[in-house]
């Protein structure tokens, strides 16, 4: 359990929740040094203030590592993720950088957000 202060603004939540299942994973054995996915549920937005960090390593296998983390504030649940951790080839082609993917435009809608895409024109 990590109890700290953390402000979602400058990193998100699934940045702290991979980095705790990094933590969890190194101290259960495991050699995977990267987060290969990570699958996040937000229950609701937490308060800026003291939360604590749930961890269960599920497995930890020769190619890949899998945690489940909880983000806990006053004792609730307020996101929770299935991090998989594994080890990048030096080599590794990359198969999509951020900046190439196109935009997307954000629309209102009577259901509530919808994505739509636009055009980098």
């Amino acid at each position: 359990m990590i109890t700290r202060w953390w402000d979602t603004r400058t990193a998100g939540t699934p940045v702290l929740l991979a980095n705790a299942a990094l933590a969890a994973a190194s101290d259960e054995g495991s050699a995977h040094v990267h987060t290969t996915a990570i699958t996040t549920n937000y229950v609701t937005a937490p308060n800026v203030g003291p939360v604590e960090l749930h961890t269960k390593v599920r497995r930890v296998g020769r190619s890949v590592t899998f945690v489940h983390v909880e983000l806990v504030q006053d004792e609730a649940v307020t996101s929770e993720s299935l991090v998989t951790l594994g080890t990048l080839a030096d080599d590794a082609t990359v198969r999509y950088r951020l900046d190439e993917l196109p935009a997307l435009a954000l629309s209102r809608s009577a259901y509530g957000v919808r994505w739509s895409r636009r055009s980098s024109s």
